[in-house]
């Protein structure tokens, strides 16, 4: 029991490459970046499509329309998320672990 507790309290770190979604074909990374605050801890990747597509159809190329969330791991009940965002007229990807229980 103490060695879940422990998994518990622990503070989130930064999610791994094997956290990201794959990306489907035609879609590249230009810039990745990791960021840790006081609710957590995300990986950041700005995502670049074909020449000419828009930021909608690279969000619809990835499939995220909407945030989704899940537990971090089995043992690990931190929330995961995963979305898009339109950051500065760039589509940016991200993975972000909280370090709050729910």
């Amino acid at each position: 029991m103490f060695f879940v507790v422990l998994l518990m309290s622990r503070p989130a770190s930064a999610p791994d490459a094997a956290d990201v979604p794959v990306l489907p074909e035609g879609l590249r990374v230009v810039r990745e970046s990791e960021t840790c605050g006081s609710g957590g801890c995300a990986q950041e990747l700005t995502i670049e499509g074909p020449p000419g597509a828009s930021l909608e159809q690279i969000r619809e190329m990835l499939d995220l329309t909407e945030e989704t969330c899940r537990k971090n791991g089995l043992l690990d009940f931190k929330e995961r998320y995963t979305g898009v965002t339109n950051v500065g007229g760039e589509m940016c990807l991200y993975v972000s672990v909280s370090d709050f229980l729910k």
